[in-house]
Order: structure tokens, then sequence, then C-alpha cells
């Protein structure tokens, strides 16, 4: 059989060693996200002249990037029986937030229909832990060497894809020192856009 030969039947059968037959069919956490809803939790309907916040920012960096976003607050009342996909993204990714440990990546199983539902390819929730007093402070590593602290996060940002990737992204007051971990919105923010734009993804379970 003369090469010329082998290299068709190659590549008619997907086995050729090059080109996109070997390309994975899954995307990589976070990867491809140009549609996204930004969802944070208010206890009051949010006004103009209003200090900026986390999703703000968030909202600026990615529009910058050339991504569309969409902004859905939620309210802070609990019991609600108004249910929209947004509120119940929110309620549902809130139910995986962090307990015990400085847990930051997981998978979920309900994050595709909602946000298909959606017409977007992610979500970015932001979570205010004043609003949620029940919140168990983690026990994270001290700075320098220090024995280990218990913190509880003032907020955080939680980063979900229709795949089911799951990114946490914390910040803890100022007062606490902390090894390697975020103290400020702007950290948390600028960490955030960087998965967003197909760096540092963490791997579920660290």
């Amino acid at each position: 059989m003369g090469s010329r030969t082998l290299a068709v039947l190659l590549l008619a059968t997907g086995c050729a060693s090059t080109g996109p037959a070997h390309r994975s069919l899954t995307p990589g956490p976070f990867e491809g996200m140009k549609r996204l809803i930004l969802i944070r939790e208010v206890d009051r309907p949010y006004q103009d002249g209003r200090p900026k916040d986390a999703i703000d920012a968030v909202r600026e960096a990615l529009e910058a990037s050339g991504r569309v976003t969409r902004t859905v607050d939620v309210s802070a009342r609990r019991g609600s029986s108004t249910t929209t996909p947004a509120a119940d993204l929110f309620q549902r990714v809130g139910e995986r937030r962090p307990t015990d440990t400085d847990f930051n990546a997981d998978r979920v199983d309900f994050a595709g229909p909602i946000l298909a539902d959606l017409q977007v390819d992610g979500a970015v929730v932001l979570f205010r832990w004043d609003l949620s007093p029940d919140l168990p402070p983690m026990s994270l590593p001290g700075a320098g060497g220090a024995p280990a602290v218990r913190a509880r996060p003032v907020s955080s940002l939680a980063l979900v894809d229709r795949y089911g990737n799951l990114q946490w992204f914390h910040w803890f007051p100022a007062d606490v020192r902390l090894t390697g971990k975020m103290q400020t919105p702007g950290e948390a923010v600028e960490a955030l856009v960087r998965v967003v734009s197909g760096q540092e993804a963490e791997q579920p379970g660290t």
C-alpha cells in the first residue's frame, strides 16, 4: 500500500496524528464563555449613585474584553414565593458554599439546564455573607507559618459554567492575616477575570 493511500485511509477513519480529529470534545473549565449573567443578593433595590460593588467591577472587566453580560439582583428576603431561573441558580450555588475548609473548586449537575434557560454560557454570583450570618468560619493557614486561624469571608464570588464547573473567590477581613488568600474585592475580581480569560482554573476538590 502506498503512503498516499495510507494517509487517505487514516484521515477517513479519524486516525490521523494531526488535525481536529484529536481535539477534546469537552472544553476545559470555564472555556469559551462569551455571554454571562451576573447575579447578586441585595437587601434593598439598587439605585443610581450607590457605591460600586464587586459585580460592577466584574461587569466592567468582562465587557472590556468583549464579553456580553446581564446583571440580575435577587432579594435577600428568605421564603419569597417568586422563583426565577436566576434566583434558583443563586440558591443552588449558595447551597454549595464553603463550610469548614478552604474549599475553592467543585462540580455541580444543576448548572447546565438553568444556564441554558437563561441563554448564557456561565454565571458570576456575588454572596454577601453579612446577609447569611449562619455561615461557619473556615479553617485557614495563618501568615508566615503562624497557626491556622478561623475566619469567615466578608463576601465571595462564585463562577459557574454550563458544564458544571464551579469555582469560589473569597475575600477576608483586613485584620485577619492569611497566607495566599485574597483580602480585598479587587483581588477576587482580578482572580476571577483571569480564570474567565483561560488562566488559573482550579480542579474540583482543591
